[in-house]
């Protein structure tokens, strides 16, 4: 890898992200770090999620809103962010779990135990936590008790549930479990339109299994005349599938509730990184990062962090082994970090600033290498 500055071979920039509401769709919300946008088309899932859950899940999107925007911090996290497996069955080229380092940022239990789980469960009742995500550097389909941690969240009050997955293992009958479990949220990473892209981002991993076991839940969900989980599916936009993003859209508009088109970080240990030429841009003015005002990440071992980036591994902010997490939620580790990027003072941070510096890469693929892939 090799990260030149502006003006040493200078470089054509990548396309614009498309303007999606010229196709139609509706922009629902943008993260202030520019790296996620969700669209809606023709279905409105946040207005089936309302119907369902009623004033009080209303209140929670507008909370996330206000919190985006550094107008409000919520008494509890808005959203917890579960790692409770520490496994994958990919590696993907973006992610540091395909690089050959990941034992570094791997968790230090393989899975997450039951008395730690219905711990934060507890606390989570209490605090009515609106939303939680299973997921973080894992594949969390691979966790053998993930439909009863979902139940049981659900019986705590939280509304907004979610799952990240490859979906490489969605069986029909893992739909199924998930379904009956309550999941609101069934969130399937893709990123490609092609098999030969699919393969080349997603390594371990053929398109048309994962497309058919996402129909096959759809088929299923249908069945059972439930709203949810509503699926949401994402695409990363890299150099060598950004021309892919139109026919990607065009083909699952009638199939997912939602998508999620996102902007990569360009992590040092990850393949993707190692096979680019870099060129170092500004981050933009606009940066701001809302994930210390909006969520908390817990790992398999309790350690708490304030944000889903790996940059954050660097600011543990304790355990929920031994602290509540109100208590961590309001510690003064976290609470800078609100400050600093509410007077865009973030650059203060090095983790932080490493993140934003990472995000503002921009790539010049090896014209050979992909040749020669290609072939």
């Amino acid at each position: 890898m090799k990260i030149t500055r502006p003006g040493e071979n200078e470089m054509p920039q990548a396309a614009p992200l498309p303007e999606i509401k010229d196709r139609q769709g509706r922009i629902v919300h943008q993260e202030p770090t520019g790296q996620v946008r969700l669209v809606e088309f023709e279905r409105r899932p946040f207005e089936v999620m309302a119907e369902h859950f009623g004033p009080r899940f209303s209140r929670y999107r507008a909370d996330w809103t206000r919190s985006s925007e550094f107008g409000y911090l919520p008494d509890f996290p808005l959203s917890l962010d579960l790692e409770v497996n520490a496994s994958c069955n990919l590696r993907c080229v973006m992610c540091v779990m395909g690089g050959s380092r990941s034992n570094q940022a791997g968790a230090k239990r393989p899975l997450m135990n039951w008395n730690l789980y219905r711990r934060i469960m507890s606390e989570a009742e209490k605090m009515k936590l609106p939303a939680m995500t299973f997921g973080f550097l894992s594949e969390p389909l691979l966790c053998p008790d993930l439909p009863e941690m979902i139940r049981l969240a659900r019986k705590a009050g939280v509304m907004d549930i979610r799952v990240g997955t490859n979906a490489t293992i969605l069986t029909a009958d893992t739909s199924r479990k998930l379904i009956q479990a309550g999941l609101t949220r069934l969130e399937v990473s893709l990123d490609a339109f092609r098999p030969e892209t699919y393969r080349r981002i997603r390594r371990g991993a053929a398109l048309d299994a994962v497309v058919k076991n996402v129909l096959d839940f759809l088929e299923i969900r249908t069945r059972t005349n439930s709203d949810f989980p509503i699926l949401r599916v994402s695409f990363l936009r890299l150099p060598y599938n950004e021309d892919e993003l139109d026919a990607f859209l065009d083909y699952w508009r009638d199939k997912a509730d939602l998508f999620s088109i996102q902007e990569p970080i360009y992590f040092e240990d990850a393949p993707l990184a190692q096979e680019m030429d870099l060129v170092k841009r500004p981050v933009p003015t606009t940066f701001r990062c809302a994930q210390p005002w909006q969520r908390v990440v817990i790992r398999t071992d309790g350690e708490v962090y304030p944000c889903c980036s790996i940059y954050g591994l660097a600011m543990p902010m304790g355990s929920v082994q031994k602290a509540d997490i109100s208590e961590l939620w309001h510690d003064r580790l976290i609470q800078d970090l609100r400050r600093l990027h509410q007077e865009d003072r973030y650059r203060e941070n090095r983790p932080c600033l490493k993140c934003a510096e990472r995000s503002a890469l921009k790539p010049e693929p090896s014209r050979s290498r992909m040749k020669k892939e290609r072939k």
